[in-house]
């Protein structure tokens, strides 16, 4: 029997007891707020009592020759609550978001070699899998912040 349940971020609230290693950072009241009032934007936590022990945030995608996309930003599942099948869960909730919003394909990266997130992605039967993708990343902080 799982001890948590999957609901979507609707409130800062929700994020005010955050188990270990679920986000990289502490929580930022303002940019958690935006996250919440941009409709494209979409979160589902784990929550086990008061206490966030997984996430899986989205954004939507529109282009304007595309069907809607929806793009895995971020799973996150706490230290001591790896293992249970949360991260698939927390896909699935994400998957059905985003049928209800009328995307035709779900896609996500993740870094190579981390084996547990790939093999919590493949329960999930991807319909393709690309190892050629390169990403960029530019950095827009002034050089004094870096």
């Amino acid at each position: 029997m799982k001890a948590w349940t999957i609901t979507a971020l609707q409130s800062e609230s929700q994020l005010e007891q955050v188990a270990e290693g679920v986000f990289d950072f502490d929580i930022r009241a303002a940019e958690a707020l935006g996250f919440i009032q941009d409709p494209a934007h979409i979160m589902m936590l784990a929550i086990s009592t008061d206490l966030v022990v997984g996430m899986a945030s989205a954004v939507l995608i529109r282009h304007p020759d595309k069907h809607n996309e929806l793009w895995v930003n971020e799973v996150g599942v706490g230290d001591h609550y790896r293992g249970q099948g949360m991260a698939p869960a927390l896909l699935e909730a994400l998957f059905a978001w985003a049928r209800a919003h009328e995307c035709e394909n779900v896609w996500l990266l993740m870094d190579e070699g981390n084996i547990p997130a790939e093999r919590s992605y493949r329960k999930l039967s991807p319909s393709s899998e690309r190892r050629d993708t390169v990403m960029f990343e530019w950095s827009l902080k002034p050089a004094a912040d870096e």
